[in-house]
């Protein structure tokens, strides 16, 4: 994996709630290991079938929340496959199943909400 490859992936990545360093790591070579594998072809299917499970996910949040509170899942073609404590987990039994990561949506879902900091910007003026 290049420097590039790895800067961009990061952008990513560190977006995903509650993973660890080791995780995040293990997620970026895992990715780019299967992306410089794959034809376009097949990419695109993967990302097309990793769009319709997360826009699935988005449109039944409550009810995913209300069955799998503070867990991780994985969605795979609209239908979850795998719910656990852990990220590793729920990407353990999606290998399990034969399901690629690259066509697995995961969250974590929280029931309380992160923590937000307001910041406030103060100007001083010299007159």
């Amino acid at each position: 994996m290049t420097q590039e490859q790895r800067d961009k992936a990061k952008d990513f990545v560190w977006l995903i709630p509650g993973i660890t360093e080791e995780e995040k790591e293990a997620f970026l070579q895992e990715y780019w290991a299967m992306k410089s594998t794959q034809d376009e072809a097949q990419i695109k299917r993967d990302g097309e079938s990793f769009d319709r499970s997360t826009m699935w996910a988005n449109d039944n949040w409550k009810q995913l929340l209300a069955k799998y509170p503070d867990r991780w899942i994985a969605v795979h073609e609209c239908e979850v496959v795998a719910d656990a404590e852990t990220l590793d987990e729920v990407l353990q039994t999606a290998d399990e199943l034969g399901i690629s990561r690259s066509r697995v949506f995961t969250d974590l879902l929280r029931t309380t909400p992160l923590i937000e900091i307001p910041t406030i910007f103060m100007e001083e003026r010299y007159d």
